[in-house]
């Protein structure tokens, strides 16, 4: 791709959500296309690592307390430069081992639902390179919430399999210290799939195909205008309130008036091409064809990198007031550009496997699938607990 790339800069407007919509390769098998149904790779860079509060008053969450703890353990494991052969380095290893584990079993989208926010998001803006399209919006609106309510029913047995690992995981951790790990390895797989389970139940059943065009976020002359929004008290859209809106409503009334209203929440998925996602297209391509070069050839020319692929989607660091500045940019910088290389690998793999099984048996796989999916019009799972017996009056 050649001259300047188009004016796209990434958003983290918590009710504007804004991702990437890549099309997968299609395959060949014996020098001949296959035709096989169209899928995506869905997108959405990692926010930023918890930092914890500073203003008086301000508690933190156990949850948030637990997700910061961990992040600043995979930090000081993946930036440690000691001695291999020392405590330090023994914790380095075996944490490094963990994120190893955890981006291999993590499919590509169970990460994307996991870091939607659920309770804020209005509309989710896909953005997708331009050209010859397989598919109208109306087809890709279903192809891409029929991807996502497939994984739904998938994060919930992931999440109960977790949980059965659980007193395993702990006593391995208790008798062989040195493998200390696989506790926290299953419990950071059970919260992306608990969350991305969640955000399932909440999101998937509201999703409606913008209609009257595209919101406010595109300019008449097509230049992408999505920038951090800013509420009156100066903070971004992050920092709102959990329902989306400014108001608090407090007591019995107020609950039950944000769960209607929750509940009548639409939810628009618009689509918008860019010619800069032809770099990431040309990405994903390549690590198609790095996991099955027969199966997707290389188009030859050109491969970017991930700085470069980043620089396209406009992504750029969050400049923080925090004590290590540049060090926390630095480390947003690698912490992205891991993540993009390995979820375009997953679904490199992902892709590739379920292309095998189409082929050898279009019917089996396409009901492998559909067995997959959950459409109901569930808003939150619950247990199913013992009834009282009727109480008898005399």
């Amino acid at each position: 791709m050649t001259g300047a790339l188009p004016n796209l800069q990434y958003s983290r407007n918590a009710t504007r959500v804004m991702a990437y919509m890549i099309p997968l390769p299609q395959p060949l098998r014996n020098g001949v296309l296959q035709d096989v149904p169209q899928r995506y790779m869905l997108y959405m860079p990692p926010a930023p690592d918890l930092l914890k509060p500073t203003e008086t008053g301000t508690k933190e969450r156990k949850r948030d307390k637990a997700v910061r703890r961990w992040q600043q353990e995979v930090r000081k494991a993946k930036t440690f430069n000691g001695k291999v052969v020392s405590l330090g380095g023994i914790q380095s290893m075996s944490i490094r081992g963990a994120v190893w584990v955890l981006s291999v079993i993590k499919p590509s989208d169970v990460t994307f639902l996991s870091r939607v926010p659920r309770k804020s998001v209005k509309s989710l803006i896909l953005i997708h390179p331009e050209g010859p399209a397989r598919q109208s919006t109306d087809d890709m609106f279903h192809n891409v919430k029929g991807e996502l309510s497939r994984t739904k029913s998938r994060t919930k047995r992931d999440f109960w399999i977790g949980t059965a690992l659980l007193p395993i995981t702990f006593t391995i951790d208790l008798i062989i210290p040195v493998f200390g790990g696989l506790s926290e390895v299953n419990m950071v797989w059970m919260a992306v799939n608990a969350s991305a389970w969640m955000t399932a139940n909440k999101v998937i059943t509201k999703l409606r195909p913008a209609q009257g065009g595209f919101p406010d976020h595109q300019d008449p002359n097509g230049a992408m205008m999505l920038r951090r929004s800013y509420t009156v008290d100066g903070s971004t859209g992050a920092g709102q309130a959990r329902d989306g809106s400014g108001e608090h409503n407090t007591g019995e009334k107020g609950e039950a008036k944000d769960k209607e209203k929750d509940k009548d929440k639409t939810i628009q998925m618009v689509f918008q091409p860019s010619p800069a996602m032809d770099l990431m297209k040309r990405y994903v391509e390549e690590a198609c064809h790095k996991c099955n070069s027969d199966a997707f050839p290389s188009s030859g020319g050109y491969v970017p990198g991930e700085a470069e692929v980043l620089a396209s989607m406009g992504w750029t660091p969050e400049h923080r007031e925090v004590p290590d500045a540049e060090n926390d940019v630095a480390w947003q910088i690698r912490k992205v550009t891991e993540d993009l290389r390995e979820a375009t690998n997953r679904a490199a793999k992902s892709w590739d496997s379920w292309c095998k099984k189409y082929t050898k048996n279009p019917k089996k796989a396409t009901d492998e699938k559909n067995l997959d999916s959950d459409d109901s019009e569930e808003e939150e799972w619950k247990p199913d607990l013992p009834k009282r017996p009727p109480v008898q009056y005399r």
